[in-house]
């Protein structure tokens, strides 16, 4: 989609096309990842900023130092961090820890894998780490929010095997070839 239509439309379509099954009212609407490049593609007409975050949400079990950041964006580290913070809004850290928060969230929501497995995977390293992250900024500890998410929802159902749990649903107002335009 970004090569047939740009760095905007597909933006716009991930947006568009990202639907919950079921989000609390405290979860946001859009994922860290698309808020990240949304901003990014908001206040900076270089795309490479966009491309970046895409870049740390496949390597969040590494490196991601501003000075290697700095690095994969072709930029010294202050001169990376400043412009950064212009473009965004948020220090490259604060960005890394969103995305890894994410990231967390979403294997809580749908694995069983032990919260120490889930903190190496997503780069926070130790549990400890990921529990104070998980405490700032959602109140609630990995084990809390996990039991939370899989609590039955009143008024969603409950998918029966075999199912996929989604619906098809008619949303007027979006049409591909407008979006080139």
């Amino acid at each position: 989609m970004e090569q047939d239509l740009g760095p905007h439309a597909a933006l716009a379509l991930a947006r568009y096309f990202t639907v919950f099954l079921w989000r609390s009212a405290g979860q946001p609407q859009l994922s860290a990842s698309l808020q990240a490049q949304s901003n990014a593609l908001r206040t900076a007409p270089d795309v490479r900023l966009a491309r970046l975050h895409a870049w740390i949400a496949a390597n969040l079990d590494g490196d991601l130092r501003v000075e290697r950041l700095a690095e994969q964006f072709g930029m010294s580290p202050r001169h990376f961090a400043r412009a950064y913070v212009a473009a965004t809004g948020d220090t490259p850290a604060q960005a890394v820890e969103t995305l890894r928060l994410e990231a967390a969230c979403r294997l809580l929501e749908t694995t069983r894998e032990p919260i120490k497995r889930i903190a190496e995977t997503v780069g926070f390293g130790r549990e400890e780490r990921m529990r104070r992250v998980f405490q700032k900024e959602l109140g609630t500890s990995p084990l809390g929010y996990r039991t939370q998410a899989r609590a039955p929802q009143p008024g969603v159902p409950v998918p029966v095997a075999g199912q996929t749990g989604y619906r098809h649903v008619e949303r007027p107002g979006i049409a591909l070839e407008h979006l080139a335009q």
